[in-house]
């Protein structure tokens, strides 16, 4: 097998290719040296490193649960997109084959994909415009406002259009639009305009979104209010959020230690927190494993978006459901008037803290899965599927892996959560941290 794959790599490598090949366990066996410059290790031995050590974005976890490929996936190192496939064999081993995607490229994609699943999927007068300002793609309901057909328009600048529009200054400002009414041909339009950025950060273009306030009146308040719900949530964590961090320009500043085990760990981390992998943190009690997940959160790209913590350990098993996905109203004796979002809800767009999830009780670990596979759940006594997008960082001091021998925690649910692996090392492995932690206490 290792001989097959060194000949491919060879052929790989001369269309500068990257191919890694790992073990069932994540080890890598076969890595080229395209894939160790993909992943600016160049010149790099990388037989029997891990895979999420070196490429800590990686979605390898997924592919050993599904034992099936997965193709077109992309991570981004540097100012260059990356394509990666992965191909499982008979042995339980993967394949990674990493290509070059063109920004440009990317960028376009992600504004079609943008345009495709949206624009005329719902009631609403929908364009999106490139990084200049003009018109990738507009639906049939906003050029029938305008009087056009959607191809007519497209091309052209978007103010050229759209006399009432902010998208030019949702461009050059980078900051979105929310909440502008206007009237325009005899109609009350609530705008929304927000700019559009790739995982880096970089600028691809705006998207443009207005809601007829005669057609909302008309359809009913139920789903608004069921927004407004998470809306109200989402203020209440970002006031908590807010006294926690204010004053603070740099995630990591509250990381203390200069050992060469937490110089390794912050790096690491650092890298992690680019990419959108779900995150187990081990460690013992005390260790810091909150503080680090905090940290990853604000240098993520979802550090705009609310970090939600729950203690699975603090909360009975009986309540455990309804505080992680919500529930409807009528629900269970009790239940406040017009139900209440949960936790996944209120992290739409962000991150969730799951702390001691070695305690997630056994009969609520399948509807985790379910949420990490689907993106998707019900609240308790409600039946509309809720779609959500969330990252997961887990933190536990037990063994999980021990746990599941014992019949107490399920494997596919670990591989979901320990996609990459942080663990922080106690005070008594690097004891020349012991000066730094304890300086601000005698005021040195």
């Amino acid at each position: 097998m290792k001989e097959h794959l060194d000949f491919w790599g060879a052929i790989l490598a001369a269309r500068r290719q990257g191919m890694i090949y790992v073990d069932a366990g994540g080890l890598i066996k076969v890595a080229n040296s395209p894939a160790t410059a993909i992943l600016g290790l160049d010149g790099c031995d990388l037989r029997g490193r891990r895979l999420t050590e070196v490429f800590p974005e990686t979605r390898l976890a997924e592919v050993l649960t599904r034992k099936g490929p997965l193709l077109g996936t992309s991570f981004t190192a540097g100012s260059r997109v990356y394509r990666v496939d992965y191909f499982p064999d008979d042995g339980g081993g993967v394949v990674l084959l990493f290509s070059d995607e063109q920004p440009e490229t990317n960028s376009l994609k992600a504004l079609n994909e943008l345009y495709a699943s949206l624009l005329d999927d719902f009631p609403l007068y929908l364009v999106v415009v490139d990084g200049r300002g003009v018109v990738v793609a507009i639906n049939h309901l906003y050029a029938s406002l305008l009087g056009a057909k959607a191809g007519a328009l497209i091309g052209r600048e978007v103010k050229d259009i759209l006399p009432f529009t902010s998208l030019p200054e949702v461009l050059s400002s980078g900051m979105a639009v929310a909440g502008r009414e206007v009237a325009f041909r005899g109609k009350k339009l609530l705008l929304s305009e927000v700019p559009v950025k790739d995982g880096a950060g970089h600028l691809l273009g705006g998207v443009g979104k207005a809601l007829d306030l005669e057609d909302l009146a008309a359809a009913g308040f139920s789903d608004l209010a069921r927004r407004l719900q998470v809306l109200e949530g989402k203020v209440l964590f970002y006031q908590q959020e807010l006294q926690s961090i204010q004053g603070d320009q740099d995630a990591w500043q509250g990381i203390l230690g200069v050992s060469p085990a937490m110089v390794r760990l912050k790096k690491m981390a650092a890298r992690v927190a680019r990419g959108e992998a779900n995150v187990l943190i081990t460690g013992e009690s005390g260790t810091g494993k909150e503080l680090l997940a905090q940290a990853i959160h604000r240098a993520s790209p979802r550090r705009n978006e609310p970090l939600i913590k729950i203690n699975c350990a603090a909360i009975p098993e009986n309540l455990l459901e309804a505080e992680l996905f919500g529930y409807e109203e009528g629900a269970f004796t009790g239940a406040a008037r017009g139900g209440k979002p949960g936790k996944f809800e209120l992290a739409d767009g962000g991150t969730i803290f799951l702390d001691e999830v070695g305690d997630l009780p056994l009969s609520m670990q399948p509807k985790l899965l379910r949420v990490l596979q689907e993106r998707a759940f019900e609240r308790v006594g409600g039946r509309r599927t809720i779609k959500v997008d969330v990252r997961i960082i887990a933190a536990t001091n037990q063994d999980l892996l021990a746990l599941e021998a014992a019949g107490k925690f399920r494997l596919d649910l670990y591989y979901r959560l320990a996609v990459v692996t942080l663990t922080v090392p106690p005070l008594r492995e690097r004891p020349g941290d012991l000066e730094i932690l304890v300086a601000p206490l005698s005021g040195v």
